[in-house]
């Protein structure tokens, strides 16, 4: 778990990340998947029950999530898609790197597979994001994408942000 202030950002620890068996794991990586879920403990009223299923949100139902989607889009001169991982991964932005991570609201850093929370993003015109987020992550051992459809891919136990607007580290 990382506990972060949405206002500030942060960083995870840089995990250890080894095999069971010994086999090295250099071509490890790590990403954001799908099925993303914010869980509201003290935030806003209206960031309760911000999810995405499955690629599923309307602009109907425009939530903190869905603002998050937004912002990115907006910011990178493309369009909202909540079924992408883009508003939060690393590899979907690969390409662009910094220029375009710096947009995202979470990613998980691929050169130390540290999760980094970018300051100001976990908001929306309610407020500042009080609560936990979580999303199913994918794994691959090649030094691939990880989120690439292939037989090499894993799917791994989400690491849970706590997003917390009085921490004050």
């Amino acid at each position: 778990m990382l506990r972060v202030n949405p206002k500030k950002g942060g960083r995870s620890a840089i995990p250890a990340v080894t095999h069971l068996d010994g086999r090295d794991v250099t071509g490890f990586t790590l990403d954001y998947r799908r099925g993303f879920c914010y869980y509201n403990f003290y935030g806003p009223v209206e960031h309760a029950g911000a999810n995405i299923n499955n690629g599923q949100m309307s602009a109907s139902n425009k939530n903190l999530l869905y603002t998050l989607w937004g912002n990115y889009a907006s910011a990178t001169g493309t369009v909202i898609n909540v079924g992408a991982a883009g508003a939060i991964g690393y590899w979907a932005n690969k390409n662009y790197l910094r220029n375009w991570l710096g947009h995202t609201a979470c990613y998980v850093d691929a050169s130390d597979l540290s999760v980094v929370v970018n300051p100001e993003k976990w908001m929306d015109d309610n407020g500042y994001a009080n609560g936990a987020f979580v999303a199913n992550m994918a794994f691959n051992l090649n030094n691939n994408d990880p989120s690439a459809n292939s037989n090499t891919t894993m799917q791994v136990l989400p690491i849970i942000v706590w997003l917390d607007d009085t921490f004050n580290k």
